[in-house]
């Protein structure tokens, strides 16, 4: 999709696809792809007029977490700068600790015992705004909806 934009404005974009693999003693095998395209003035400038990442990742323990985020410094050229990831996150079989429980993950126990599946979305938006000099106002926000479901 990023590939769709970058190539559709004409302006000079950059893209990198990137392997994601890991392993967590939680997650277990990890794997997945992460995708940046990032737009700057001319091939040659520093800093980047828009930037976008695109995560998509699962695991073998049923783990999976994917998001999409926005970089959008100086907007219009003007003095306000943002930057937006939104994502969802899902968890089959996860060691709940919230309200009313107390578990926690152990490895020689059956994962059948771990009868959690945890699922929600979220956005996290940070705003800034030039001042004088050095000086910025700085605002963040988060906003995650998540289902525990026993």
């Amino acid at each position: 999709m990023l590939w769709l934009v970058a190539a559709a404005s004409g302006a000079d974009w950059s893209v990198a696809p990137m392997p994601i693999g890991d392993y967590s003693s939680d997650h277990g095998v990890g794997y997945g792809g992460y995708l940046l395209a990032v737009r700057r003035e001319h091939p040659e400038a520093e800093d980047h007029t828009l930037r976008m990442g695109l995560q998509l990742f699962w695991s073998t323990g049923k783990y999976r977490n994917h998001w999409l985020q926005v970089d959008a410094p100086r907007i219009a050229g003007g003095p306000w700068s943002v930057e937006v990831e939104a994502g969802w996150e899902a968890w089959e079989f996860a060691p709940y600790v919230g309200y009313g429980n107390d578990a926690t993950r152990s490895r020689t126990v059956s994962e059948r015992f771990y009868t959690y599946d945890i699922a929600g979305g979220y956005v996290l938006g940070a705003f800034r705004r030039d001042l004088v000099g050095d000086w910025d106002a700085f605002a963040t926000t988060a906003f995650r909806v998540a289902s525990v479901d026993p």
